[in-house]
């Protein structure tokens, strides 16, 4: 006997499924008979209490069936629905949203009733707030603009902005050796002031023995 599940819009309709062999009851061919087992909400996530009501309690196997077909979407579905509606609570896109659309609304109307100073500076004072939690555009992040420029001195040096150091010109007081020194020293110095210290402080670089 198999546990058949019909679903439909909103329920899920249980049947066992007798197979009755030609001759049983006198019967010519063989066939499928079913029994109505009940129906279940789709978005039940266990067995009620006394389910099935006036059958033989379900089996393992028609519980595993039940399982697999019903309650697991189910719970799949409420973990889904659950997080999208604390994404929505918790996402500020969407407030945003709808203020911009209530101040475009209001544009129209300020021509007849302008609006007080007093309204425009709090306006003025949202958005600066707004303006102080975004993050950074890559255009505005200080760690951006380094590697952007990183990147710019490595071509100009690879296609000979410097030449080559003539072999009379010392290397430690060359300009360019002294530039180099004075970069790799803001970056990764030993002292308390270079750029590597500063992200150690904050926590977004690794502390190693090296950089104690």
């Amino acid at each position: 006997m198999a546990l058949i599940i019909r679903i439909s819009n909103r329920t899920a309709r249980l049947l066992r499924r007798a197979w009755i062999p030609k001759g049983t009851h006198g019967n010519t061919h063989a066939y499928a008979q079913d029994t109505p087992v009940g129906s279940l909400p789709l978005s039940a996530t266990s067995l009620p209490a006394g389910f099935p009501v006036g059958q033989a309690p379900l089996t393992a196997e028609e519980l595993a069936t039940l399982e697999h077909k019903v309650f697991e979407p189910a719970r799949l579905r409420e973990r889904e629905r659950l997080h999208e509606a604390r994404e929505q609570q918790l996402d500020p896109q969407r407030r945003l949203t709808a203020a911009v659309a209530l101040l475009q609304e209001a544009i129209p109307l300020t021509v007849e009733r302008p609006l007080p100073a007093r309204r425009l500076a709090e306006l003025a004072d949202v958005v600066t707030v707004l303006q102080n939690t975004s993050s950074p555009s890559p255009s505005q992040d200080p760690l951006h603009r380094i590697l952007v420029a990183i990147h710019d001195a490595t071509t100009a040096v690879g296609q000979g902005c410097y030449g080559n150091r003539p072999v009379d010109m010392p290397l430690k007081t060359s300009e360019v050796n002294i530039t180099w020194t004075g970069i790799r020293n803001a970056l990764l110095g030993t002292g308390e002031t270079n750029l590597m210290r500063a992200l150690q402080r904050g926590g977004w670089v690794k502390v190693t023995d090296a950089g104690k």
